[in-house]
């Protein structure tokens, strides 16, 4: 398929969008001295301790956060250093490392996850539900594409 301006068009779009759930997570990374990458760890560690369990490994968190790995790996330092979480060793792997929030941390990542929640739905509360499906499933293909 050849590019024209359609294509110019949905980016401008995907762009807005974009800007849309960044404005408000941009406000708060900025008023807690967060970057954005550490802003999504700690979304990431937030989603799993609600609904999964307390033990997040280092090596999951690099599968689920789309970062490489030493981009985790520096901002986990960093969080450390603030406090925010711990890492330990993994009782199955020596060389895992898994990853607990503080009670400082787990209050933040709790805040993180109501900000990002309110970011989305702020944005996409006029799509149905069918939409919103449709709108992930169309996301998810497109972003398979590798160049």
């Amino acid at each position: 398929m050849a590019f024209n301006l359609r294509h110019t068009l949905m980016l401008g779009h995907f762009r807005r969008v974009i800007d849309l759930v960044e404005k408000d997570i941009t406000l708060f990374c900025k008023q807690h001295g967060l970057t954005e990458q550490q802003f999504q760890i700690l979304e990431k560690l937030s989603v799993n301790a609600r609904f999964a369990s307390k033990v997040f490994s280092q090596k999951l968190l690099v599968q689920v956060a789309s970062l490489p790995k030493y981009k985790i790996t520096r901002n986990l330092d960093i969080l450390e250093q603030k406090k925010l979480l711990i890492r330990v060793d993994n009782k199955l792997s020596r060389r895992c490392k898994n990853i607990l929030l503080t009670e400082e941390g787990s209050k933040l990542a709790h805040e993180v996850s109501a900000i990002y929640n309110k970011a989305c739905a702020d944005v996409f509360s006029v799509l149905s539900d069918d939409e919103c499906s449709e709108l992930q499933k169309l996301l998810l293909k497109v972003r398979r594409i590798e160049h």
